[in-house]
């Protein structure tokens, strides 16, 4: 009955530490980062702004439950810049809590195309 109880425990553990993006699709959204993109539309947060039509570099940010999506000036280096935050998906804005890059390229792309 105590080993029942200690495998319940250790399911129930590595199932709230699972994450909805596995490893290699972290990996793939580095991709993006490499790339520079013309922004669609005015972004404004807090006192931090990038305009419609500038020029500008992604920083994704991926954390156990969300993933943030940060645009800054591709006139600054990543270290030197004001970085503003351009997109914010939850788990659970994605079909079956999964990530899913379908979505989030549609996300994605209704803010920013990708410079030529």
């Amino acid at each position: 009955m105590r080993g029942m109880l200690s495998y319940i425990v250790l399911v129930v553990f590595l199932a709230s530490c699972a994450t909805f993006i596995e490893e290699g699709e972290i990996n793939q959204l580095r991709d993006y980062e490499r790339e520079r993109y013309i922004l669609k539309e005015d972004v404004k947060v807090g006192a931090l702004s990038l305009k419609k039509g500038q020029d500008i570099r992604l920083y994704i940010k991926v954390e156990e439950e969300s993933i943030k999506v940060y645009g800054y000036s591709s006139e600054k280096s990543f270290l030197k810049a004001e970085r503003v935050l351009l997109l914010y998906l939850f788990n659970d804005d994605f079909k079956d809590s999964r990530f899913d890059k379908g979505m989030f390229e549609k996300k994605l792309y209704a803010i920013v195309e990708q410079k030529r």
